[in-house]
């Protein structure tokens, strides 16, 4: 494909490709692979603030009857959703996940989790949380290297 200099070229040399503003599409009109990218990370970024408001308002309520925190191993779903979704990154888009997640997450629960949590615990428990999410990550990524 010739991509030559300017932004709005439609030039083709097969029949399986148009170039259109320098993204590609395939001739039967699919999305670029750019927007299923931020539509993969938008869906991370909700999953993981969702298992993160789960998971500390659990944590809030209370001592378990295991005296752990269970609730944390559900981040290992956000975790591999993004390595399913982001195969060329699995790891780097699980920890940008998790950040934007955690920031989310911890703007929807500001009162509760200001007021009642001391900031280093939080942030040992925020950490917990990032190494289980890339812990699923790193599962996938291992399970697609064994299964090859």
């Amino acid at each position: 494909m010739n991509y030559a200099n300017g932004l709005f070229h439609l030039i083709s040399t097969s029949s399986q490709h148009v170039v259109i503003g320098m993204m590609v599409f395939d001739k039967w009109g699919d999305m670029p692979r750019r927007s299923l990218h931020w539509t993969g990370a938008i869906l991370g970024v909700a999953l993981y603030s969702l298992v993160f408001i789960y998971a500390h308002r659990s944590w809030l309520m209370g001592a378990s009857a295991l005296h752990g925190q269970p609730e944390l191993l559900l981040f290992l779903l956000p975790g591999m959703m993004m390595a399913l979704l982001h195969v060329d990154s699995p790891l780097k888009s699980t920890l940008l996940m998790a950040f934007w997640g955690t920031l989310a997450g911890s703007v929807m629960l500001n009162s509760a989790l200001l007021a009642h949590t001391n900031w280093v615990i939080l942030l040992v428990w925020n950490l917990s949380a990032v190494f289980w999410a890339g812990s699923g990550a790193l599962l996938v990524r291992l399970l697609r290297i064994v299964w090859r």
